[in-house]
């Protein structure tokens, strides 16, 4: 969405946002089992979680250009990665009207958000960024919780390390529910399969959670469920607007 119409159609009041930013979590199935890392890991609450809500795929930038980190996330924020290369960032908070702030230490995911005003809160394990959100849940509209364990094991080459940390991160989904969040978003800045050991072009999974969504026919959180749900394939710069919009935080356009 243009910012300048986000700007104009955005309301102070409205849902709570929880967006959970995985760094590589896309991944490609090995030839041995033809299993994604998502496919194989043991995701039981993320698999359930799926089929109550709509999921689909995010493109962070034009087909077949990988992004890289920065690329990734400031895409995600809604910023196009493009126009935004030289750092020069509209005001998030004054943009979407909502106080927004990033739970991280990465130094990357750092600059991202205070080039875009983005709090900046203590990182740590996803048990204890959760329990940051849930002491400083009056103080603010949107929590982004970015988790570099994921793409650090695919960053490795380990298959195996990468499927345990994404089950590491499913176990703490009955937790981020229980915060209360009107809309629990899952996704990533950009895809990093553990079989090439480095960030690729390959769309990556979203999945939404709210009271506002239509459920498709996903039963599971992966990607080739993710490329049939209701979602399809959009725009990683999409993703806030649509946050947004599920918070019932936007205005119709045109009355």
């Amino acid at each position: 969405m243009d910012l300048a119409l986000a700007s104009t159609l955005s309301r102070p009041d409205g849902g709570k946002i929880v967006f959970c930013v995985i760094d590589g979590l896309g991944g490609l199935a090995r030839e041995e089992t033809l299993r994604s890392e998502l496919e194989k890991a043991d995701i039981t609450h993320l698999d359930r979680l799926a089929a109550r809500s709509e999921v689909g795929l995010t493109r962070p930038m034009a087909r077949g250009v990988t992004p890289g980190a920065r690329a990734g996330l400031l895409a995600l924020l809604g910023y196009d990665p493009i126009v935004a290369s030289d750092g020069a960032l509209p005001a998030f908070e004054a943009t979407w009207k909502a106080r927004a702030a990033m739970l991280t230490d990465d130094a990357i995911a750092t600059g991202v958000a205070n080039a875009a005003g983005l709090t900046v809160l203590p990182d740590g394990p996803v048990a204890t960024q959760i329990a940051t959100v849930r002491s400083r849940w009056d103080d603010f509209d949107l929590f982004v919780l970015h988790i570099a364990s994921v793409a650090e094991a695919a960053f490795a080459g380990d298959f195996q390390r990468k499927c345990h940390a994404l089950s590491e991160l499913d176990s703490a989904v009955p937790e981020l529910l229980s915060l209360g969040a009107d809309v629990l978003a899952i996704g990533g800045p950009r895809s990093v399969p553990a079989l090439m050991a480095a960030p690729t072009w390959h769309p990556v999974p979203l999945l939404v959670h709210s009271g506002h969504g239509r459920e498709g026919n996903a039963q599971h959180f992966n990607e080739q469920e993710c490329l049939q749900g209701s979602l399809g394939i959009m725009p990683a710069v999409d993703v806030i607007p649509l946050l947004f919009a599920h918070a019932l935080r936007l205005q119709p356009y045109g009355d």
